[in-house]
């Protein structure tokens, strides 16, 4: 039997996010604190706690966590964060491992750059990325269907928008909205893993 996919309205994202809270608090806490006293990416040794805790916490696969963080350094983005200039984004993911090979860590790109500024850059999850794939073939609130299309930044901010537009969930920030459609989509997982069993 098909889950029915409840509309994620205000109540909705209000109930997911006391349900993350009460499970995350410490985690999101330890991020919090460091940003507040390291807000700026101008000193290496900073930059590169914030990038272990953030790839700690949220599991997004950087080994090289001293090579991102000199990566970081180098491109100077504070004013494009200050700014929300997506395109920081882009910048942050594409990350050279070894000579000539790129590695893309989009998700963990918008998980940094939304930590320093929650209200101009969404974050990217696999999990949300399925939910908000499902309401949208539900709902049908904007014209961009495809996971590749979120794989693009601006794009993927404009899908974002147009979800809290229709919805009116405009009163929370993009980490909000993240932590409870994160949640939802994280018990929908363990009601599929127990019927599976």
């Amino acid at each position: 039997m098909q889950h029915k996919l409840p509309e994620p309205n205000k109540e909705f994202i209000k109930s997911f996010l006391a349900a993350f809270d009460a499970e995350q608090d410490a985690s999101e806490q330890t991020i919090v604190d460091l940003i507040y006293h390291f807000r700026e990416n101008s000193n290496l040794s900073q930059i590169h706690a914030k990038v272990c805790v953030i790839n700690s916490i949220y599991g997004t696969n950087i080994y090289a966590t001293l090579k991102m963080a000199k990566h970081i350094h180098s491109l100077k983005i504070d004013h494009m964060l200050e700014t929300g200039d997506p395109s920081v984004v882009e910048k942050i993911a594409n990350l050279e491992v070894t000579p000539g090979k790129i590695r893309c860590f989009y998700s963990f790109a918008t998980k940094y750059s939304n930590w320093h500024q929650p209200d101009k850059f969404p974050i990217f999850d696999s999990i949300v990325e399925k939910f908000l794939l499902q309401a949208n073939k539900a709902y049908k609130f904007s014209p961009v269907h495809k996971r590749a299309d979120l794989r693009a930044f601006p794009k993927y901010k404009y899908f974002i928008d147009n979800f809290i537009s229709q919805f009116g969930l405009q009163e929370f920030n993009y980490k909000e909205i993240d932590m409870a459609l994160w949640q939802y989509g994280k018990e929908l997982s363990v009601v599929a893993d127990e019927k599976t069993a």
